[in-house]
């Protein structure tokens, strides 16, 4: 399997490609996420800083595959946002966040490492990826800050 690219933005990755139909309404859904800044704040949000990477080689792969196909020295996005199964059959498109800017790994054996999940990935809608996104490249906020904000059912919907 290839590489994740790096991107100028910060990456969206498919991993489900059951419905192409619904992986352009979540696409949607997140450029709009943008142009709703704009309308809340008044200033030029509406730019989509988005890069989305939609291969089917990367049809199916967990996070902790995600994490061994990116090569973190050339990799400088603090986040990776994953549409996954649970994203296209969702009714609300809960997306995958990936922290990308800490990666702490747990000991298992001595010869293998393992990212913490848990830990590092959390859901949101996408209607809150442009907030989370902006914020992450602006440096004002961290991927924690979105993260012990999330609701009892996991899912980040806004502060």
């Amino acid at each position: 399997m290839k590489i994740i690219p790096q991107t100028p933005h910060m990456p969206v990755l498919r991993t489900d490609f059951s419905d192409d139909a619904m992986w352009q309404i979540v696409c949607n859904a997140m450029a709009k996420s943008y142009h709703d800044l704009t309308l809340k704040y008044g200033v030029g949000l509406s730019d989509v800083t988005l890069d989305f990477i939609s291969d089917p080689e990367y049809s199916g792969i967990t996070p902790e595959q995600v994490l061994a196909l990116i090569t973190i020295e050339d990799f400088w996005h603090s986040c990776i946002f994953i549409v996954d199964h649970t994203t296209i059959s969702e009714s609300e498109h809960p997306m995958l966040a990936m922290n990308l800017s800490e990666l702490i790994f747990e000991d298992g054996d001595e010869d293998e490492e393992t990212y913490n999940e848990q830990e590092h990935t959390f859901r949101l809608l996408p209607s809150q990826v442009a907030a989370m996104e902006i914020n992450l490249t602006l440096g004002n906020m961290d991927f924690e800050d979105f993260s012990t904000s999330v609701k009892t059912d996991g899912i980040f919907r806004g502060f």
